[in-house]
């Protein structure tokens, strides 16, 4: 239903956008640069909204390098979620843990650096997905 980010090689949701809740949701904001995939992504959270959702926006890290590198790309679990994070670009990062500290005030965040997983096209959701826990 969403818009994929145009030259993001997966197409996934959740490398731009992840569900809190039944009705909460956190949408990537590009804050500089690439104005074609911050208008896509200004019209997911406006298309969101429009259903009711709460949307919390994120910043995005940059990908001028081609990486896509995302912080909406976390899993929650049990009372916990894992953020994945970039010291190569941490610009955003404080922000980005925020974002989700408010969305889930009862869990604690922790980030994990995903620098190298995501140059495989993935990264904290996508390699635990699929975990049975």
């Amino acid at each position: 239903v969403l818009t994929p980010l145009v030259g993001e090689s997966t197409g996934h949701v959740d490398m731009f956008a992840t569900f809190t809740a039944a009705n909460e949701v956190i949408v990537g904001e590009i804050l500089e640069g690439d104005h074609e995939n911050a208008m896509v992504l200004d019209e997911n959270a406006a298309q969101l909204a429009a259903l009711g959702m709460k949307v919390r926006r994120i910043p995005m890290p940059h990908h001028d390098d081609g990486l896509y590198r995302t912080y909406t790309n976390a899993m929650a679990i049990n009372q916990i979620v894992i953020v994945p994070v970039y010291p190569e670009d941490d610009r955003y990062q404080d922000a980005a843990l925020r974002v989700f500290a408010d969305a889930y005030p009862l869990r604690t965040i922790i980030p994990i650096v995903a620098s190298e997983i995501i140059e495989r096209a993935g990264a904290v959701h996508c390699v635990g997905m699929t975990v049975a826990l």
